[in-house]
């Protein structure tokens, strides 16, 4: 488990300093399908790790944390919501190699 020091909050006698441990949880991290995003425990940035299919899960649903060194949250959990976006990966497929059809548009 990985920690940090740094500020974290603030109070009327001045920055208190905690040490913070950034987590992740839910589909995609530790729930099918597993391993796709990690985070760095220190920063809390999160990567992908795989090729992600929108077709297949157009958002996941995660769960942020930041945790001091007894594993408590230092402040309430925070809702992730990471939207895929889709480039055209699948290419069009024809069943016939040609296709008959009229316009019946005037051409005047």
């Amino acid at each position: 488990t990985l920690f940090r020091s740094g500020s974290f909050g603030s109070s009327s006698i001045g920055a208190q300093r905690k040490e913070i441990m950034y987590k992740i949880s839910g589909p995609g991290v530790d729930q099918p399908p597993f391993g796709i995003f990690i985070i760095n425990s220190y920063t809390g940035e999160i990567n992908v790790t795989k090729i992600v299919d929108r077709e297949e899960t157009p958002i996941f649903f995660l769960t942020g944390q930041a945790l001091n060194r007894r594993g408590e949250n230092v402040e309430p959990p925070m809702n992730l919501r990471i939207k895929v976006i889709d480039i055209n990966d699948n290419y069009p497929v024809f069943e016939r190699s040609e296709y008959v059809g009229r316009d019946r548009q005037s051409t005047r």
